[in-house]
């Protein structure tokens, strides 16, 4: 889901104060748009942020805490771009991308510095959208230029959508899961961590258990954020699906175990409707293209 860096910074604020009122005097606006933007980013993100059970006071939730830190780096990331791209009068080119969570902590942000090494290059305007579907949705009203993301299959005769490389995933869980459940003689019963319902994540992960004989009853947590889903798989909530890539240093570990070997996996894919204006575009669009092969 699509969320914007104002909510993201009432949040950070919010986060900071644990009281909604308080950020509003400090901020210059009115305690009911604070909760407002609050409500909109829960939304986004599948569940509450903030426990306000005693008083006024506004304690972080387990997923607020989740949240926290990679908003404080995306607002950082996002003040760095403004500063790179100077007074608006220097009208320096700006590529908006729009990426799923996993893309833009695990292969984006880490990338910016040698991206912004070269003088040659737009300035990337980063947006996080969950839904494959709506990031073609922002491309086609205009609100973005490229997408990039991990699907099983998406095909729309209206964009170009590159099948940069293949992507396996596989079903984890910790070990005390498994010692807990190993008298279960049948995986449909596991306790299992899923993506939003019916988001595009959501139906490729239940056609890919579905084709080796899983179908999950027993779904105890949702979230739209891979980062999320993998902390809640670490902590025994239950098993679930991940890329291999990135539960093989959990796996190397001892934290996570393999209960089934490779499922049918997805492509990281790049899509656009039309070519970035100019060289500085292309040059963007091959860097990107590079940076998820």
């Amino acid at each position: 889901m699509h969320f914007t860096f104002r909510q993201l910074e009432i949040f950070v604020e919010a986060a900071t104060d644990e009281n909604f009122r308080q950020t509003a005097e400090r901020l210059g606006i009115s305690q009911p748009a604070v909760s407002k933007h609050i409500a909109a980013l829960e939304a986004k993100a599948g569940g509450r942020l903030f426990s306000r059970n005693r008083g006024s006071i506004a304690r972080l939730s387990p997923l607020g805490r989740s949240l926290l830190d990679r908003a404080r780096v995306m607002l950082r990331d996002a003040q760095g771009v403004r500063h790179i791209a100077g007074p608006a009068g220097d009208e320096q080119p700006v590529l908006r991308v729009v990426a799923g969570t996993y893309i833009v902590d695990h292969l984006l942000r880490p990338a910016l510095p040698k991206y912004y090494a070269r003088s040659d290059m737009p300035v990337l305007e980063l947006t996080v959208v969950e839904s494959a579907r709506e990031m073609l949705s922002l491309i086609r009203s205009g609100a973005a230029d490229v997408a990039l993301f991990t699907a099983a299959g998406i095909e729309d005769p209206d964009f170009t959508i590159e099948r940069v490389r293949e992507v396996k995933v596989a079903l984890y869980a910790s070990p005390s899961l498994v010692s807990r459940v190993s008298k279960l003689t049948t995986f449909d019963e596991v306790p299992i961590v899923m993506a939003t319902a019916h988001s595009v994540v959501d139906d490729w992960f239940r056609a890919a258990l579905n084709k080796v004989g899983i179908a999950p009853s027993n779904v105890v947590a949702r979230s739209q954020f891979a980062d999320v889903r993998r902390d809640l798989v670490l902590n025994g909530m239950g098993m679930g699906i991940m890329f291999e890539e990135e539960a093989a240093i959990y796996e190397q570990a001892g934290r996570l175990v393999r209960l089934r070997d490779t499922l049918d996996g997805g492509f990281r894919c790049l899509s656009f409707q039309r070519l970035p204006p100019g060289p500085h575009g292309v040059r963007a669009l091959s860097f990107l293209r590079a940076l998820i092969r």
